[in-house]
């Protein structure tokens, strides 16, 4: 009897730290709930039920970030596959399925955006940043990203324009 209570203890330890961030859908309100516990606001977009989870590139956020979106988070998920999700991806610039949007302690300036996955790593390391209630925002910062863009000829040698990658 005793060492299966003793097992009970010990898994439900263990599955406690396991604790999924509570979801909102509706981004007016989690704002609201931001500004009102003091906590910034994650919005991460991705598909599917779980697809906050597949934000990592790992292809599931591990224990310690979701750890942090728990504790210090108020947490947006928007199924990039919905109506709303879309309009709210679009609200937020974020042109592909996967991204995620942190706000400071008011939920009313963006202090990360980022389009696409990041590592766990990564992750945890902002989510850590901007819940730091010392971290002051003052701009949104954003991963750098490799773009190409094609820029027209200026010497008219050449149709095929010139490339220029950044």
């Amino acid at each position: 009897m005793n060492t299966s209570t003793f097992a009970l203890v010990v898994l439900s330890s263990l599955f406690a730290d396991r604790q999924d961030p509570a979801w909102h859908s509706d981004y007016r309100r989690a704002q609201a709930l931001s500004s009102a516990q003091n906590k910034p606001m994650a919005l991460i977009f991705g598909t599917g039920q779980q697809g906050w989870s597949r934000i990592a590139l790992e292809g599931k956020m591990d224990a310690a970030g979701t750890k942090l979106l728990a504790d210090k988070y108020v947490c947006v998920y928007a199924d990039t596959a919905s109506p709303a999700g879309k309009a709210l991806a679009a609200m937020f610039d974020v042109q592909r399925d996967q991204g995620v949007v942190l706000s400071d302690r008011t939920g009313a300036t963006q202090a990360f955006w980022h389009q696409g996955q990041l590592s766990n790593q990564n992750l945890a390391r902002y989510l850590q940043k901007y819940a730091d209630d010392q971290t002051v925002v003052r701009t949104t910062e954003t991963v750098n990203m490799s773009r190409t863009s094609f820029y027209p000829s200026w010497s008219g040698a050449s149709s095929a324009g010139t490339i220029c990658t950044t």
